[in-house]
């Protein structure tokens, strides 16, 4: 039996390791890899040999597809892009060290899809200019340097005008020299327009094209995960509309979901002209039945080009790109219609096998196209979920994240058979990324994992740029620590010499004495996806692992605190250094609200705390048990970002507001009877 269970995994490696393939694009640079968003990458992945690499824990949720882009900061070196909620961007090496982090603002708003609204559209590589671009909740496209972060001259640019009702929730896409955005709103509620808008780069000239005009009743949401896609061979840009809402003149008798654009599959022009558009009959009643998947663009062998995309409902439809106008060649039902369990995520394509992969709530789904451009299932195999699921990418294997107890798993692309699944932290949504013999997905709980197979490449080290926060602690300008790409790093004596006190980076550290510390490494160990958190009494000489304590730390001397239950929760680790294991108590918990940032104060420690919906904002210093709350002024606008400094008793939040689509930085001390004024420079 053991012997037959040896030669069947060496099989399924060999059926999946790399042979002669063709070069593949600079990285991952945009969603599904390419502007069709197919999802299918240049590479195959032995499934039973990936394994976890690391974790990183980031600030804010993840929905947005990881990025990747080659030879940056560095020739050989590779970095990677996560998005998050938060509105905080990330660029990390391949082993889970922050190169640089830029924080672009979060939204609140009452729409209860997600814990506020920062980057959730995945932004999109330019690799011969070496920029990222991203949209942020503020209605702001930036254009980012991919070694630094640092804004581009002339940058950011303004999308649209209405923060309050429009956001960018798929994909970016890059064509023609320019960059392209499409909007929905918050939880589906009017009133607004869907809109695919076009940034000129060259120019910087805004052009937008609505799907659904006010006078139709607005809506026409553009909600799926890959956003616009595009076709390479004629330059025309593929939208999927969501339904229209009833006003204006679509009321009554007259009214339906398909006004303007609504509920259909439109083509336009790299100008934004509509060149054609198909709403397939059987999308016939008013059940909110949105186009959700973003369109896929393919060629297939003898057919010619062709686009899919699939509605809530499970049905899927396929077109001729050159002739969209004329309806569906074909419609297939994915699976029966089930209101409480949608299809929500993306497709992908198989060029080497002429299959589309989708992936529902409760399945994974085969359909094959034939060189006559027909469809057909060849198979669906049930994944024991009920609830969304991750999008699929191709490489070798169907690679995809499951719900219920979320891992990352490979399914067999040919019989549908499960190769291998791996424990992943916390449920997500994205589809996988692909570079290298690696593979990369973000988590709506707040992490950035990295898998290395068998055949991944080493990560080059490519330096250190910037001072990232959390990765230096300063206890006075002599005795630091420092993360860097290669490890964590000691001075005692102002960086004339350092000292190499961990052999991996580290997501962050804190010294709190000359020799007493610890630090948080993004790098896993076999039995745990997760984030491991070591200290030291010796200066580094001898560490010990210890899951008692969590994220958001920070101390001095023999004070620790950190924050936990979600952002709820401070507690202090008592006493510091511990004599034996690592014990907390908590010593401030919210009913309501989150923690945005913690300060050590004399005595005790101050928490800068945000009410999500409301916005307001507090200051809760705790010492000895007694908790004393500060209110703060409300600002001129919506607190986007916000931290929490302090000097002796005197503490600081400094903070970027928002109002009337531009943003000031602002701060407020305690002892300042005058509310916010503007941030030192």
């Amino acid at each position: 039996m053991r012997r037959g269970g040896t030669l069947l995994a060496a099989a399924i490696a060999a059926a999946f390791l790399p042979g002669a393939q063709a070069a593949g694009p600079p990285g991952w640079t945009t969603y599904g890899g390419d502007p069709g968003r197919t999802g299918a990458a240049a590479e195959s992945i032995a499934p039973l040999s990936v394994k976890p690499a690391f974790v990183l824990p980031v600030r804010g949720r993840v929905i947005s597809q990881i990025l990747a882009a080659r030879d940056v900061p560095t020739r050989g070196a590779t970095t990677l892009y996560a998005a998050t909620t938060a509105g905080r961007v990330y660029a990390v090496s391949p082993t889970g060290y922050v190169r640089w982090r830029v924080d672009l603002g979060q939204l609140a708003n009452r729409c209860p899809q997600l814990d506020g609204y920062g980057v959730g559209g995945t932004p999109v590589i330019d690799p011969g200019t070496k920029t990222l671009y991203v949209a942020d909740a503020l209605g702001n496209l930036h254009a980012l340097d991919l070694a630094t972060g640092t804004e581009r001259s002339g940058w950011p640019v303004a999308l649209y005008g209405d923060p309050a009702r429009e956001y960018v929730w798929g994909a970016l896409a890059l064509a023609g020299g320019s960059v392209y955005a499409a909007t929905g709103s918050y939880c589906d509620q009017g009133p607004f327009e869907g809109k695919a808008i076009r940034v000129e780069l060259a120019t910087r000239r805004v052009t937008t094209w609505v799907a659904v005009p006010a006078a139709l009743g607005g809506g026409g949401g553009i909600w799926g995960w890959g956003g616009i896609a595009s076709s390479p061979a004629s330059g025309q840009l593929f939208v999927a509309t969501g339904n229209a809402f009833e006003g204006g003149t679509n009321v009554g008798s007259r009214f339906s979901e398909a006004a303007g654009f609504g509920e259909s599959l439109v083509v336009l022009s790299p100008s934004l002209e509509v060149i054609g558009a198909s709403h397939p009959p059987s999308i016939n009643l008013p059940l909110d039945l949105d186009f959700v998947g973003s369109p896929v663009v393919f060629d297939r062998a003898g057919c010619g080009e062709l686009v899919v995309a699939h509605d809530k409902n499970a049905e899927l439809f396929g077109w001729r790109t050159r002739a969209v106008a004329g309806g569906p060649l074909w419609t297939i039902p994915l699976e029966t219609f089930d209101p409480a369990n949608p299809v929500l995520s993306q497709l992908a394509y198989d060029p080497r096998r002429s299959a589309l992969f989708a992936v529902t709530g409760s399945q994974l789904v085969r359909i094959d196209i034939g060189s006559d451009c027909s469809a057909r299932i060849a198979w669906a195999r049930s994944l024991g979920t009920k609830s969304l699921n991750g999008s699929p990418t191709v490489a070798g294997a169907v690679w995809f994240t499951l719900s219920g107890s979320p891992s990352l798993v490979a399914y067999d692309p040919d019989t549908g058979m499960k190769l291998a699944s791996v424990p992943l932290p916390g449920l997500t949504v994205t589809a996988p990324t692909v570079v290298d013999g690696r593979i990369f997905v973000g988590t709506f709980t707040g992490q950035l994992l990295g898998f290395a197979s068998s055949t991944a490449k080493p990560a080059r080290p490519a330096g250190s740029f910037g001072d990232v926060p959390g990765h230096t602690s300063r206890l006075d300008a002599r005795h630091v620590w420092i993360s860097r790409d290669t490890g964590v790093f000691s001075t005692d004596d102002g960086g004339r010499h350092w000292q190499r006190i961990f052999p991996q980076p580290a997501a962050a550290v804190v010294r709190t004495s000359v020799s007493v510390g610890l630090i948080r490494v993004a790098a896993v160990a076999p039995g745990c996806t997760c984030a491991r958190m070591f200290w030291t009494k010796d200066g580094g000489r001898h560490w010990t692992e210890t899951r008692a304590i969590g994220g958001g730390v920070v101390g001095r001397d023999s004070a620790l605190y950190w924050v936990a239950r979600n952002r709820t929760q401070v507690q202090e680790v008592s006493p510091w250094p511990p004599a034996g294991p690592v014990r907390s108590r908590p010593t401030l918990t919210l009913d309501d609200g989150r923690i945005l940032d913690l300060a050590l104060v004399p005595g005790g420690v101050a928490a800068l705390v945000e009410n999500p919906e409301t916005g307001a904002a507090s200051v809760l210093v705790v010492r000895g048990g007694d908790t004393e709350a500060v209110r703060l002024p409300a600002p001129p606008g919506q607190m986007i970002s916000a931290s929490l400094t302090t000097s002796g008793s005197k503490v600081t939040v400094q903070a970027t507001v928002f109002s009337d689509g531009d943003t000031q930085n602002l701060s407020w001390t305690t002892t300042d009877d005058a509310g916010w004024k503007p941030a030192p420079a």
